[in-house]
């Protein structure tokens, strides 16, 4: 019966963060160069060009899996509002689980939950990028790999690892929680044991492959230039430049000011 409850509670969650979430914002934004980036590349995709955005440029400092999965649906930009919302109900369910499992009582673990979905989780999930479904899967794998059973923290770790494809941050998760338990938990009784971490660096390594054999398919390179090489030249201008925009916006500031002093 705590179980049925358990699952009732979360079922609820889920469905109150993501209709209150279309309810606000019912459409995905794409204000940005990134959110830009990955809805080009699902179009592209889907008409058959490759993963490139609209004038043709290969799109590869952004790894192509968020775009892949958009263009798998006949308007990506609506399936994006539904995974992503789908996602902040997700991840929001899985901070009140593991705020739970560290000890808190169901209506703080809620209340947490929810103050976090919509303080922070939210702001990411109303554009068209794969950071909330990063976060929530994310979380999903963070919660497998709370429970005291090896299969399940492979799992959860597996998870993690099929995030590279979709965000490059995600490729550090994995090497450090192999660190962490070769040096950390070593010996104790969550140390994995060998069989679990040859299989998480199997399939971490695979996802690491799909990313580097894609780019050199594409572009004969293992990881593509995104930005031109630094120097010091590079260094004075983008300081002096970032002082005369201060500059300029404290102007600004200084100028509607004193026409409100006016009125």
């Amino acid at each position: 019966m705590s179980n049925r409850r358990h699952l009732v509670h979360c079922v609820v969650l889920f469905a109150v963060v993501v209709s209150a979430a279309f309810w606000m914002q019912p459409r995905i934004s794409v204000s940005d160069s990134d959110a830009c980036a990955y809805t080009e590349g699902a179009s592209s995709i889907q008409d058959g060009h490759g993963y490139r955005d609209a004038n043709g440029n290969q799109l590869n400092h952004w790894p192509p899996g968020y775009s892949w999965l958009l263009s798998l649906f006949p308007h990506p930009l609506e399936a994006a509002v539904v995974i992503n919302y789908m996602s902040l109900g997700v991840a929001v369910v899985f901070v009140c689980l593991l705020t739970q499992n560290a000890g808190w009582c169901p209506l703080a673990s809620s209340s947490a939950a929810l103050a976090f979905g919509f303080g922070f989780l939210r702001s990411i999930a109303i554009f068209a990028k794969p950071d909330i479904f990063t976060y929530a899967l994310f979380l999903v794998g963070m919660q497998c790999l709370t429970v005291e059973n090896d299969w399940w923290r492979t799992v959860g770790a597996c998870i993690w690892s099929a995030l590279v494809p979709v965000k490059l941050i995600a490729v550090v998760f994995v090497p450090a929680l192999l660190l962490v338990d070769c040096f950390v938990m070593r010996g104790g009784r969550r140390s994995l044991r060998p069989l679990h971490c040859a299989i998480i660096v199997g399939v971490w390594s695979v996802a690491v492959a799909v990313v580097v054999g894609f780019n050199y398919h594409t572009m004969r390179v293992i990881l593509p230039a995104t930005h031109e090489p630094g120097s010091f030249y590079t260094c004075v201008y983008e300081t002096v430049h970032a002082g005369i925009e201060a500059a300029g916006r404290s102007e600004e500031h200084t100028s509607e000011l004193q026409s409100l002093r006016h009125l």
